[in-house]
Order: structure tokens, then sequence, then C-alpha cells
């Protein structure tokens, strides 16, 4: 948009759209659905809400500095993130009214339990809203090849939950002995899957994926 808040998409297919907009301090905004052509959409952004909390240790109840608490939402642009502050203090604005999942994203920590779900209507504040983590398991491993049984330097795998447990993705690469690590994973059932390694078949990965558990 402009200075003055116009904007104007020229080369709509014929249709209907929806608009997503953004602006630094604001609020996300989606509009109803509209036909290519409109000249009288107006989009009113607010400054949304909040949410604020603290990550702490399972172990000692203190604060855990560093760690990044992300907001889930429905469109990839609301994904908030923010780092925990040296009391383990974070808080994430600018959150437009609906549903979201709060998680932990970092390389060691789990959160406890399921993660919560913050419910912002009418730009409310949601404070106190505690994140107990803890160690995550590890899950270790090796890619050699099937013949001479050596290992695989530089090979690209996936670990992801087998089912919806409010966790992405990990892409990991093995070391130089062809031995890899998946450190932090909650508990539940993860598939690994071998994507890429130089020198050989692409076609052959989607046999080589292995279903692993990590118990309470």
């Amino acid at each position: 948009s402009n200075d003055e808040g116009q904007f104007l998409f020229p080369t709509l297919w014929t249709g209907e759209w929806r608009l997503y907009a953004k602006a630094e301090g604001y609020a996300s905004a989606v509009t109803d659905w509209f036909n290519a052509g409109a000249t009288d959409l107006r989009i009113v952004l607010g400054k949304g809400g909040s949410v604020s909390g603290r990550v702490i240790d399972e172990l000692t109840n203190e604060g855990v500095p560093n760690v990044e608490v992300k907001i889930d939402a429905e469109y990839a642009r609301d994904n908030f993130s923010k780092r925990s502050e040296l009391d383990g203090a974070f808080a994430i604005d600018a959150i437009r009214d609906g549903e979201f999942r709060l998680n932990v994203v970092d390389p060691d920590l789990v959160p406890i339990g399921a993660p919560p779900v913050v419910k912002i209507q009418d730009e409310d504040a949601m404070t106190g809203v505690n994140l107990i983590v803890t160690p995550g398991a590890v899950v270790a491993g090796r890619i050699v090849d099937k013949t001479s049984g050596r290992g695989i330097a530089g090979a690209e795998l996936c670990v992801y939950p087998t089912s919806n447990q409010g966790q992405t993705r990990n892409d990991i690469v093995s070391f130089r002995d062809g031995s890899f690590e998946v450190r932090g994973l909650a508990q539940g059932s993860y598939d690994i899957r071998l994507r890429s390694a130089e020198g050989y078949n692409d076609n052959d990965f989607y046999q080589n994926t292995r279903k692993v558990t990590v118990a309470p």
C-alpha cells in the first residue's frame, strides 16, 4: 500500500479472491471473498491481542532463557515467534482474533504436555501462560552403503511425527562416518526418512523409512 493506505492489484484473474493484509505494529486481517475488479474494498487493521508468560524448566522450576516461543497459526505469515528473556519471560503481540497453538521450538528442549491453545478475542491480552520444558529424547543411528557397509557422509534425512503431535519436521545431515543424531524429540512416534545421498538413486529412498517411538 502507498502512504495513504491505497493498494491495487492490476492483473487478477477472473473469479473470487480474498486478501491478507499485515503492517508493522498491527495484527493481520483477512477479507471476505470478493470478485476480481472490486474497487471499494476497505481493510481495517487493529493492534491485535497479545500473549505473555514464562518458559520454565521442569526440574529446577526456574526460567529458561533464549527459547523460541512460536504461534502456529492458519496463515504462515502469522506464525510469529519471540525468544524468552533471561528470566524465561516472553511476550508476543499484534495477534489477530482467533485460536492458535503456542509451541516451543528448541533443538534440545520439548514442552511437557500438549501445546496450549491461545484464544484471542476483541484484541485482549492473555497473560500468565507458563510453558514447562524438559530435555527431549535423542535418537541416533548410521547411514551405510548396503554393499560395503561403509558409512555415508552428508546423507540428508528428515524426521517428522507419524501423527500430528504439534512438532515440525527436523532436517539433519549425517556425519563423516555416516552417523546421525536427532535431539529434542517429545514423546510419540516418528518417521525417519532418508531423502538424498550423493551418488545414490533417489528412487530407493522411499523404502528407507524407519519408525521410532519415544516412550514416556
